[in-house]
């Protein structure tokens, strides 16, 4: 191959974000598919709606009242035809029932009403999304019967602005320093309706001013603005906005948004210890008196700032945590490599401190936001040291706070009769890790890292259609009581059936069957042929489960680019190049495809794997 035509080729600009046509479809609104007139003839059925309806609101108003639930509702009876009136002969009662728990709900449909109950704002939005389904499932214009009472197990159900720019390379787009509208209605509206409450967004401390920096932050009041201009927009289709953190971070003059080593010099009891040999980086220490004073005043500022903000999600321990902790735990106490105040104490205790630090200092301005403990550890393999090392530092995380960890990274998933393991995220793999597990028999608020829409094996994609991967894993979160769940990283997280799926399955009681909870998600959509698009997604998800379980090929493999993989009649000899990232080196992938296998699998097995998955795959296809 001429590197001069691949180096042409690979100069061809990307197109601009605004082009992007994903976006449009983001902003289109929410449809529904009927076939008018149909199944339903005036007198002749229960639950009729022919002759209209009525609504009978008993409900406290607020400031968070579900209005744009109740907007969306009016939609998909107008989208049926029903006509809204008050001489409608069938009544929705929608009303207030204090004896139900936060966003619990009940509803009752009869041959005369639909009667919807609710304690509180986020319940009573769940439970209109919960009446337009029966109403979508029915043929023709009526609704159906029954009575359902429903109530969340994972109450924090957090996603991510799917077209919100990453504040890291490539782009290095800060959200909040634009004046680009990235949670549009229609998409909020979308994403309500999947259940997801909650929504993150990246945030760096040396962006903050404090005491301790004071020259720090110049533009904080600008992000500050844009910040509660999202809340307030987010929160009318009740969802709550988290703060990304990976704090402390490291004091280096090499890594992006952290501070510099010579501004740690001048706080040198704020840097534990630091490491030359590669360039300058020095460790948070998070035991010392001035750290801890500058992560209690940054997450105050921040709350007090921007007080109805849901939480914080903040990475304890991998990608860029810079403290102390976090690299002694990781790297086991390298020799000369240690902080004088934190290798005092155990791992546990000073993590715990670190957990009620944050929790204390965001409840000071909102009691009910959630802190939650990120442990992104992708390279743990189950039974190693370094997996019990993190078992034990989290055995005394407090309970007013939530642990995470990655639902799936260092299991094994056994593959043509050999345990095969599992590092990162996956959606193929079901899962737990053992790990997951042990954290889940220890810790009182425990939460589940793992990718809904589409994983590493995939994500080019919008999503990958395998909901029963999704059942068999959030089946195990509720046995254990998972009781928050980061539904996605910068990818898996498009609107539709996945999100669908996993915000189903985040309430109880939960179905007690794989086949029937798949046919109850197809109903609103797909009606009467509801069970044989139940059996396609079953095909789908266990062809799926076939994937080989192989960081590498899922993270440089050919299957992001498919038919585009360039396969050069003379090799080129380059390096292949990574599937989560526009920059690649270079822009055209190398094809030695054997550097995607690396040591896990061998070829002929690789090949076998999406043999297996590309046939079942196909069975699916056809019945769909």
């Amino acid at each position: 191959m001429n590197q001069k035509h691949i180096d042409e080729f690979g100069a061809i600009p990307q197109p601009p974000r605004e082009s992007f046509g994903f976006l449009q479809d983001l902003r289109n609104p929410l449809q529904h598919k009927f076939q008018i007139g149909k199944g339903c003839n005036p007198g002749a059925c229960t639950n009729c709606l022919t002759n209209g309806v009525r609504f009978g609101i008993d409900f406290p108003k607020n400031d968070e009242f579900p209005e744009t639930a109740f907007d969306s509702l009016r939609r998909v009876l107008s989208e049926k035809d029903i006509r809204i009136n008050e001489d409608g002969a069938y009544i929705f009662l929608f009303k207030h029932d204090t004896s139900l728990g936060q966003e619990e709900y009940r509803v009752t449909i009869t041959p005369e009403q639909a009667i919807v109950e609710a304690s509180d704002n986020d319940g009573l939005r769940r439970a209109i999304y919960f009446l337009e389904d029966r109403i979508c499932e029915a043929e023709g214009k009526a609704v159906m019967p029954g009575q359902w009472q429903r109530k969340p197990f994972v109450k924090h159900r957090v996603s991510r602005c799917f077209f919100g720019p990453t504040n890291r390379p490539p782009f290095n787009i800060d959200e909040l320093m634009n004046d680009v509208d990235y949670y549009p209605e229609e998409y909020l509206n979308k994403l309500a309706h999947e259940a997801i409450n909650g929504l993150w967004l990246t945030m760096y401390f040396n962006d903050l001013p404090t005491p301790l920096f004071p020259e720090r932050g110049k533009d904080a009041p600008k992000r500050f603005a844009k910040l509660r201009l999202t809340v307030e927009r987010c929160l009318r289709y009740g969802i709550r906005i988290y703060v990304f953190l990976s704090e402390p971070k490291l004091w280096s003059d090499s890594v992006r948004n952290a501070p510099a080593f010579d501004e740690g010099k001048r706080h040198p009891e704020m840097m534990g210890f630091s490491i030359e040999r590669y360039g300058k980086y020095g460790f948070f220490c998070t035991s010392s008196e001035k750290g801890r004073q500058f992560l209690r005043e940054s997450t105050e500022m921040i709350f007090r700032e921007v007080p109805k903000l849901g939480g914080i999600i903040n990475i304890m321990l991998g990608e860029d945590n810079g403290s102390c902790i976090a690299h002694q735990i990781r790297w086991n106490r390298a020799e000369g490599e240690t902080c004088p105040l934190c290798s005092q104490r155990p791992e546990s205790e000073r993590y715990r401190d670190l957990a009620r630090l944050y929790t204390d200092a965001m409840h000071k301005y909102n009691p009910n936001a959630e802190f939650i403990g990120w442990f992104y550890t992708p390279s743990q393999t189950d039974g190693t040291d370094f997996s019990k090392r993190l078992l034990d530092a989290v055995s005394q995380w407090p309970e007013d706070s939530t642990v995470m960890f990655n639902f799936e990274s260092g299991g094994h998933a056994k593959q043509l009769g050999l345990d095969r393991p599992v590092y990162d995220y996956s959606l193929a793999f079901v899962g737990p890790s053992k790990l997951f597990g042990q954290v889940c028999d220890s810790a009182v608020k425990k939460g589940a890292k793992l990718q809904v829409g589409c994983s590493h094996e995939d994500a080019s994609v919008p999503f990958i259609p395998v909901p029963e991967n999704l059942y068999d894993k959030y089946h195990f979160m509720y046995d254990h009581g998972v009781s928050a769940a980061m539904q996605c990283w910068y990818f898996g997280n498009y609107p539709g059936l996945m999100n669908q799926a996993a915000g189903a399955l985040s309430f109880e009681p939960f179905p007690n069957d794989a086949s029937d909870f798949l046919e109850a998600l197809a109903r609103p959509f797909w009606r009467t042929d509801a069970p044989l698009v139940a059996k396609a997604w079953h095909e789908f998800s266990m062809a799926y489960r076939e994937f080989p379980a192989n960081l590498t090929f899922e993270w440089y493999g050919p299957l992001h680019q498919s038919i585009a993989w360039p396969m050069h009649l003379f090799p080129s000899d380059t390096a292949i190049s990574r599937s989560w990232l526009l920059n690649n080196f270079p822009l055209v992938s190398g094809d030695r495809i054997g550097e995607c296998v690396a040591f896990y699998h061998t070829m002929p097995e690789t090949l076998e794997l999406c043999k297996r998955m590309s046939e079942q795959w196909h069975h699916g296809l056809e019945l769909l």
